[in-house]
């Protein structure tokens, strides 16, 4: 029936933002990364982003897919489609929520 969703879908729909952290194992800027992205997500709803980390020795393929060439390196997807990359420590919060509002996502505080 062209009505029904598939179940990948309709778990697509659920979020409003997805994030997706590639890191190297044993990278202190890929722990700084992961830390600063985690404490920026503390203030938004889980059920409107998710957060994906990725470690690029496990997920290469993936890696490449996402033209991910450096670590850490931070995938923004919005609902339409749109991506954006920032490569980097995350040591700037304001990018992070900055790019989630050009999506439409706010904070939940």
């Amino acid at each position: 029936m062209p009505d029904e969703q598939t179940a990948a879908e309709s778990a697509a729909q659920e979020w409003s933002a997805e994030l997706v952290l590639y890191v190297s194992p044993g990278s202190r800027l890929s722990v700084k990364a992961r830390r600063s992205l985690e404490t920026v997500l503390s203030g938004y709803d889980p059920e409107v982003v998710r957060l994906e980390v990725r470690d690029v020795t496990q997920d290469a393929l993936r890696a490449e897919a996402d033209r991910v060439v450096f670590t850490p390196t931070l995938l923004v997807r919005g609902p339409a489609e749109a991506t954006a990359w920032v490569v980097g420590d995350l040591a700037d919060p304001d990018i992070v929520v900055n790019l989630l509002r050009l999506g439409g996502v706010e904070p939940s505080e």
